[in-house]
């Protein structure tokens, strides 16, 4: 499994690698990592790894988000899926991934907002740890790598098509 090319100097792309290895290493997967410093090192290093990689893991990374296009077209070309952390890498060209509902997670924002307002000290609202996800699919790259998904997983995703979604494509 690759770790794609994620900026160094982002300490939350750090962190979300380092999770990724350890979770990777337990389930017996090989990690090959590639981290840049800047979007033009980006396709030469992944270029140099792809033969090494079956899968690509994108992590939330700023560096990753602007450079969609160019890890999708190495990844295509080289027949590797990618799987990222949200809805937007999907319809940007990741393959799939289980991730948050933003409008969820901004709404329970929102409830701990009006706490604070209502008094509530900062310090007493526990931290909040998202408990629902979403599985998404982007059937036009699934397609493309020959990727055929079971009709049961396609029924519970959200399918993106290019840049539309429709639920349930079966």
């Amino acid at each position: 499994m690759g770790i794609p090319p994620y900026n160094t100097s982002e300490v939350n792309s750090q962190v979300q690698v380092e999770l990724a290895k350890e979770a990777a290493e337990k389930q017996g997967l090989e990690i090959v990592d590639i981290p840049v410093t800047n979007s033009s090192e980006i396709e030469p290093a992944l270029r140099a790894k792809a033969q090494e990689i079956d899968l690509l893991f994108l992590p939330s990374d700023n560096l990753i988000a602007s450079s969609m296009s160019i890890i999708t077209k190495v990844a295509l070309d080289n027949k590797i899926g990618t799987i990222g952390v949200d809805e937007p890498m999907v319809k940007n060209g990741a393959l799939a991934c289980e991730g948050l509902d933003y409008y969820k997670l901004g709404y329970e924002t929102g409830l701990m907002a009006v706490d604070i307002m209502n008094g509530k000290e900062v310090k007493d609202i526990p931290v909040f740890r998202p408990k629902d996800t979403q599985l998404t699919i982007n059937q036009n790259i699934a397609n493309k790598l020959g990727i055929n998904i079971p009709k049961e997983i396609l029924e519970e995703a959200i399918i993106v098509e290019g840049r539309s979604k429709c639920r349930n494509f079966y």
